[in-house]
């Protein structure tokens, strides 16, 4: 198994949708959760961004998906990590394990880099170009006054993926309080709630399925 440590976090897990704003409702109206983002539309995308604490859940519907055009994917399609070191020398430490770094995106308020293939699930890097500290606090504020929406949700505890990267790297992230990335072949997202009642029982929204552990 390859061991990678170059990441801090996952910053957001990605969903593809039909209606981004449509199903912002839907989950809105199960967990009551904070917005993180309002909807925002562009020439690539449309998207919109719900708030699990210790990490984004970002709504998409793609026009043109990280460079290519006329792509269809629902559901749990997107693993995005932050990393403050220079994407340089992560491509240096990736192409030492025989890994690449991929184009992504660059638009005016943030890069994308592509770990391995930009295959569904992707994995994926986001350097974003301003001082996220405001934002981060805000979120943390509003995460806290929502004291976990209506299943007491106290983070998302891990993401599986069917991405076949994950069969052979372990990601490490330095932060303590990241979502943990695993593979699997059925894509869900495992909750920690503060009501241990919930342990063990799931739901799904849209294409997504969501377990709390």
């Amino acid at each position: 198994m390859i061991q990678l440590h170059q990441f801090d976090r996952i910053d957001h897990l990605m969903i593809e949708v039909d209606d981004p704003q449509a199903v912002y409702q839907d989950f809105y109206n199960t967990f009551a959760l904070p917005q993180a983002w309002p909807l925002m539309t562009g020439d690539r995308y449309t998207s919109i961004g719900i708030n699990f604490g210790n990490a984004n859940l970002e709504l998409i519907a793609f026009k043109e998906r990280f460079g290519v055009r006329n792509t269809q994917y629902a559901g749990l399609s997107g693993v995005c990590l932050t990393c403050l070191a220079d994407s340089e020398n992560i491509k240096a430490d990736l192409h030492s394990k025989n890994l690449a770094l991929l184009a992504g995106e660059d638009a005016p308020g943030h890069k994308t880099l592509i770990i391995a293939n930009k295959d569904a699930p992707t994995i994926f890097v986001c350097y974003y170009k301003f001082n996220t500290e405001g934002w981060k606090t805000r979120l943390d504020e509003e995460f806290k006054k929502a004291k976990g929406g209506k299943f007491n949700v106290a983070q998302i505890a891990e993401v599986c993926v069917n991405n076949p990267l994950l069969a052979r790297c372990e990601f490490n992230f330095s932060q303590a309080d990241s979502v943990k990335l695993r593979y699997t072949q059925s894509p869900e997202v495992r909750l920690k709630s503060t009501d241990t009642g919930l342990t063990g029982q799931s739901l799904a929204i849209g294409e997504t399925l969501f377990s709390f552990c």
